[in-house]
C-alpha cells in the first residue's frame, strides 16, 4: 500500500521518478527491516514485525521530503567557457549528464562567446568543448570521460550554463538520473532532443518565430514545459502509459512535440505576460553573479 502511494505520487507528477533511484544507496535499509522481521515473528511480541514496513516507507519518505541532494557550489567548481568559431550561422548544445543539476538559461553574452558559466567538479572533470563545421558550431559537455557512469556512490554535480541568444540555438542532450531548469524564452530555438530516463525537467519557452520540433525520449521522466498563452503545442505520443495535462490549444507556430517511451509525464502550463516577465527576472537571478573566467 505505501508503495502504491508513492507511485501514485509519481504518476500525478508530485513526485518525480528520479525517487527510486535516490533510494539505491540506502538498500541495507531493507536488510535491517529483514532482520526485525525474522526476530519478531517467533517472539512473544509478534507485533514487532510492524516495524519491519515502517522502517522501509520512513526511509522512503524521509527521501521523498528531503528531494535531490543540494549541490554544493563551493565545492571544486570550475568556470567554464566557449568562444564561437569563425563566421557560424547556428550552434547546438550537446551534453550527457548523470546524477546531477543542470540548469540553462539563455541571455545576452560578450561578443564571441556562446556558452558560459561554471560548474561542479564532482568526481569527474567537466568538460566543454567546441566543435565547427561548414556553418554549424557544436558545444558538447560532460561530466566523465567514458561512456560507463554508477550511480552508486557517485557525488551530486551541478552545472549552470548561460547561452548566448540571436543565433539559431537546437540543443540534444542525454540524462539520467537529473534535475533541469532551462529558461529558454530568448533563445532562437530550432530544435530540441531530451533523452533519458528518471528525470524531472522543466522548460519555460518563448513565442516561436516557426515551428519547432523537440522529441522527448525516455522512461519514468517527469516534463514540466511552461509556454506563452495562446502558443499551440502539438503532442504525438508513442509508448506506454504516458500522461499528458494542460492546454494545448493556440494558433500560428508553436511547438511540435514527439514523446516515447514508458511512464513519462508531461505537464503543460499556460504563461500570460506579467507571469513570464515575473519568472524571466526570477531565472535571471539566479545566474547572477556567476564568474567570468579572463580570456
Amino acid at each position: 500500500m505505501g508503495c502504491g502511494l508513492f507511485l501514485l505520487l509519481n504518476t500525478t507528477g508530485n513526485l518525480p521518478w528520479s525517487f527510486w533511484l535516490r533510494l539505491l544507496p540506502l538498500w541495507p535499509v531493507c536488510l535491517i527491516a529483514i532482520g526485525l522481521r525474522l526476530v519478531f515473528e517467533r517472539s512473544r511480541l509478534p507485533v514487532g514485525i510492524l516495524l519491519s514496513p515502517v522502517l522501509v516507507l520512513g526511509t522512503m519518505s524521509w527521501v521523498a521530503v528531503a528531494g535531490p541532494p543540494s549541490t554544493s557550489w563551493d565545492r571544486g567548481n570550475l568556470s567554464l567557457r566557449a568562444e564561437k568559431p569563425g563566421d557560424i550561422q547556428r550552434w547546438s548544445l550537446e551534453g550527457n549528464l548523470a546524477y546531477g543539476d543542470l540548469e540553462l538559461a539563455s541571455q545576452p553574452l560578450p561578443a564571441g562567446i556562446l556558452v558560459e558559466g561554471e560548474a561542479t567538479t564532482g568526481r569527474g572533470r567537466p568538460q566543454l568543448r567546441t566543435s565547427s563545421g561548414r556553418s554549424l558550431a557544436r558545444v558538447r559537455f560532460r561530466q566523465y570521460e567514458g561512456h560507463h557512469i554508477s550511480i552508486l556512490g557517485e557525488k551530486w554535480s551541478g552545472w549552470r550554463l548561460r547561452l548566448a541568444e540571436g543565433l539559431p540555438l537546437s540543443l540534444d542532450l542525454k540524462l539520467a538520473l537529473a534535475e533541469g531548469r532551462f529558461d529558454l524564452r530568448t533563445a532562437s530555438l530550432t530544435a530540441i532532443d531530451l533523452d533519458g530516463a528518471f528525470n524531472s525537467l522543466s522548460l519555460r519557452l518563448g513565442k516561436p518565430e516557426r515551428d519547432v520540433p523537440i522529441r522527448l525520449e525516455g522512461a519514468f521522466t517527469g516534463y514540466h514545459l511552461q509556454v506563452p498563452d495562446g502558443v499551440p503545442v502539438r503532442v504525438q505520443t508513442d509508448g506506454v502509459m504516458n500522461v499528458i495535462s494542460g492546454s494545448r490549444a493556440g494558433t500560428g507556430p508553436g511547438y511540435r512535440i514527439r514523446l516515447r517511451g514508458a511512464f513519462n509525464h508531461l505537464d503543460i502550463e499556460r504563461l500570460h505576460e506579467g507571469a513570464q516577465s515575473s519568472a524571466s527576472t526570477s531565472s535571471s537571478s539566479s545566474l547572477v553573479g556567476l564568474p567570468v573566467p579572463s580570456s
